[in-house]
């Protein structure tokens, strides 16, 4: 029973890995069809790293989801603290690094400047309930 943990783990992470092949795959075929993408993902560190990623294969086939009136105060509103400290907190996120990664897109650039300047980040979770829901 010991090693069933174990199989089902490197199974999952086989599955993760065949998922993102076939995501890449998918992507550069259809870029090359002339499709484009946007990326909407969290407003944090993790998101902007995913979409630097994308956009290292696709270029200007992908472009970073960026509502014209977001700003500081839905920011404050939305925002997770916690999880601002705990991605800056990790090795894997610089701030540098981020906007080396987004030189050029003012659209992604501006997200990074707002999450600095607020502390805060947003799940895409949060975006859905705020955009997403019904208007009374």
């Amino acid at each position: 029973m010991a090693g069933d943990t174990g199989d089902h783990e490197g199974l999952a992470a086989l599955a993760a890995l065949l998922e993102r092949v076939a995501e890449a795959v998918l992507n550069e075929q259809s870029t090359e069809s002339g499709c484009s993408f946007v990326h909407f993902g969290d407003l944090d560190f993790a998101g902007l790293t995913h979409y630097i990623q994308l956009r290292n294969r696709l270029g200007d086939a992908i472009t970073f989801w960026s509502p014209q009136d977001i700003g500081v105060d839905l920011f404050k509103h939305l925002g997770n603290r916690v999880l601002f400290k705990r991605q800056m907190s990790s090795a894997k996120y610089s701030i540098e690094n981020l906007r080396r990664g987004l030189r050029g897109d003012e659209d992604a650039l501006h997200i990074l400047r707002l999450i600095v300047e607020t502390g805060c980040v947003i799940e895409q979770e949060a975006l859905h309930n705020e955009f997403l829901r019904p208007r009374d």
